[in-house]
């Protein structure tokens, strides 16, 4: 190769500052191997700028053929270069776009997933606020419990001092249970033979009221002769009775006296059946004041068979459960009170509250 700087190395430069490596081209050319000037070189890159009349003209080896064959091969190389070299800086350009295009929408990306964490973050530093206020909350309440803990331990152990205690009066309660127990079924006794006691008591009572006649509505008046009067009204219900039936009359104060009503009279006849005929007789009448010469304002008498206290009261509940249960008979006769649910239904024996419990 030529040693001369004016020519040859400007040339080769120029080959250099275009087609080097900074532009990739390929190097696998012959010719163009041939050409690569050394790097670091201070010549003209574009051979269009450089004067004529500073190349020096020398005659090679070869003649000139050789030099117009490589002069035509040089611009070739040149018009290919500087084709190559647009091509190269459209894709480059084409390329930035795309470049650019995709970090926009990437970056646009990454600032929506930016604000996405943000707004986790955000989350979780309120959700941490609230465990970490929800731990205080539990070390609050640990430490409450822990104090009601050591309290329970403490009355637990009073308490099982005081069960020690209790044990001893169970113990001793257990003794009198069992003598409360034998005084319960000693007291049960005690009332079973009372409850015979006042039935027995009742029914003397009422032996001795068999013959007696109880009569309500006369009006009370000075120096009244009752047998007379009772005499009178018992003839309007027999007419076959004698005033000599008649033992003895008079009237009987109640506990609590009404104002304006009379006392009860109580007449008391000789014969029991005489007693029957009349309560029998007298339940289809219906008599009244006027009836035995009492002047004013009629009012009705009512003729029974007298009843003991207890078996008034004892009535007086029968009626009340007949209408309950729906009996339709309730009386009394010779003291003794009976019901019955209807014409064909037995009748029922009644003699304390027990046995109107008992009724179906």
């Amino acid at each position: 190769m030529a040693r001369s700087k004016k020519a040859c190395l400007i040339f080769f430069d120029e080959i250099d500052a275009i087609g080097g490596a900074r532009l990739n081209i390929r190097t696998d050319i012959p010719a163009i191997n041939m050409l690569r000037s050394p790097k670091h070189s201070n010549s003209e890159a574009d051979l269009n700028k450089l004067d004529p009349e500073n190349f020096t003209m020398r005659k090679r080896k070869h003649g000139d053929e050789f030099t117009d064959a490589f002069n035509e091969f040089a611009k070739e190389m040149m018009g290919t270069l500087n084709n190559w070299k647009m091509e190269f800086e459209e894709k480059i350009t084409e390329a930035n776009k795309t470049v650019s295009s995709v970090i926009q929408r990437d970056l646009a990306k990454l600032t929506e997933t930016t604000m996405t964490l943000k707004e986790e973050i955000k989350n979780v530093r309120k959700e941490y606020g609230e465990m970490k206020s929800s731990i205080n909350k539990l070390n609050a309440k640990q430490k409450e419990t822990s104090d009601e803990i050591v309290s329970l331990q403490k009355s637990a152990q009073f308490n099982s001092d005081q069960l020690d205690g209790i044990s001893v009066k169970v113990e001793g309660l257990s003794q009198d249970v069992k003598k409360a127990n034998l005084l319960d079924a000693q007291v049960k006794d005690l009332k079973h033979q009372n409850k015979v006691l006042k039935l027995e008591m009742n029914n003397n009572d009422q032996r001795d009221r068999i013959l007696n006649l109880e009569i309500l509505g006369i009006p009370e008046q000075p120096n009244e002769n009752l047998a007379t009067i009772i005499w009178t009204l018992l003839k309007k219900v027999d007419d076959n009775i004698s005033s000599d039936e008649i033992e003895r009359a008079h009237r009987v104060t109640p506990k609590l006296k009404v104002q304006g009503r009379p006392r009860i009279i109580v007449a008391k006849l000789k014969s029991r059946l005489q007693k029957d005929t009349i309560i029998s007789k007298v339940r289809k009448l219906k008599l009244t004041t006027e009836d035995i010469g009492f002047n004013g304002q009629p009012k009705v008498i009512f003729i029974n068979e007298q009843l003991t206290q207890f078996n008034k009261q004892l009535l007086k509940k029968c009626k009340d459960t007949a209408k309950n249960k729906k009996y339709q008979f309730v009386w009394s006769k010779n003291g003794i009170i009976r019901m019955r649910k209807n014409e064909t239904s037995p009748s029922i024996i009644i003699r304390d509250e027990e046995d109107l419990l008992n009724l179906q």
